[in-house]
């Protein structure tokens, strides 16, 4: 449990965040998400997600949110449901082993 030592470290073992493209000359652009980590984990955390969105009303809320935020980008409202899934499963974890939550 003691791999991640916060949610960033989690959402970039997974591959849940997006890339940066850097030069001297222009400003910090995201791009697509890294996909770092293991593609199988992703597809298990997709599969999850659209469950939860189906079921649970805070993550449908905020699915909704994010949609309709960019109604073009719904897979990117999908994904950050995704990252959001795996942070709590790690809080989860963390809270779950006796000596590591603070």
């Amino acid at each position: 449990m003691l791999r991640f030592h916060n949610r960033r470290e989690v959402g970039g073992y997974v591959g849940l965040v997006p890339g940066s493209y850097e030069s001297g000359e222009a400003q910090d652009r995201k791009g697509h998400i890294t996909r770092q980590g293991s593609a199988r984990l992703r597809k298990a955390l997709c599969q999850a997600t659209w469950s939860r969105i189906c079921h649970d009303p805070r993550t449908r809320l905020l699915h909704e949110r994010l949609v309709k935020k960019n109604p073009n980008k719904k897979k990117i409202a999908v994904v950050a449901c995704m990252r959001h899934l795996a942070i709590l499963m790690w809080h989860q974890a963390v809270e779950s082993v006796p000596g590591i939550a603070g």
